[in-house]
């Protein structure tokens, strides 16, 4: 990033059937589910992009692959 960039990031609000509606795959991890409500811990899924730049060659959900 270069100086005076700012980051940003959008969160939208999703059913637990929007990837499979819109058929995007999922490369790792898990979809949503039924479970996920306010209650529960958070889930949250990222892009290709967003994982490359922030978690470089590590697995974003913290397990080894």
């Amino acid at each position: 990033m270069s100086k005076g960039e700012q980051e940003s990031a959008r969160v939208d609000v999703v059913s637990p059937e929007y990837f499979h509606t819109m058929q995007i795959s999922l490369v790792a991890g898990r979809d949503f589910s039924d479970g996920d409500d306010m209650q529960s811990p958070q889930v949250m899924i990222v892009n290709q992009a967003f994982a490359e730049k922030y978690f470089h060659a590590r697995e974003p959900s913290g397990k080894e692959a």
